[in-house]
């Protein structure tokens, strides 16, 4: 029995897929058939912009939907690439029973002792109310 198919857009065309195809399989296929058509050449894609919302490479496309690449050299591929490289940094923090915050002003704390963090924070928030 043949697997379902999926029509999803991209780059204005139609294209037929199998049913739990990711937007990363969608984008490098169609790029492979189309010799580069979902994405600028040369470009590193990072996302997937799926109905018009920015979505992980890894999230499976249902029927219908529209596909776009995000490349990481636009504005929003660029977001993406700061928060991941965040959540790694503080990924290194946790192993070390440390934190990283970041203050209203925009002042940022990375790699601080937990327990001074707490002391830090604490102290913030306490000069916060007193004035």
């Amino acid at each position: 029995m043949p697997a379902q198919q999926l029509r999803i857009t991209v780059a204005g065309r139609e294209h037929a897929m199998d049913a739990g195809t990711t937007a990363g399989e969608a984008l490098n296929n169609i790029s492979n058939v189309t010799g580069g058509a979902a994405a600028s050449p040369g470009h590193s894609v990072i996302a997937a912009r799926v109905n018009g919302e920015l979505r992980d490479l890894a999230a499976p496309l249902a029927d219908g939907d529209t596909v776009a690449p995000v490349e990481l050299g636009s504005a929003d591929g660029r977001t993406i690439m700061r928060h991941s490289t965040a959540h790694v940094m503080a990924q290194d923090d946790v192993s070390k029973g440390a934190v990283s915050f970041r203050y209203r002003s925009g002042a940022q704390r990375n790699g601080i002792p937990v327990e001074e963090a707490v002391a830090e924070i604490v102290g913030a928030v306490a000069q916060r109310i007193q004035v």
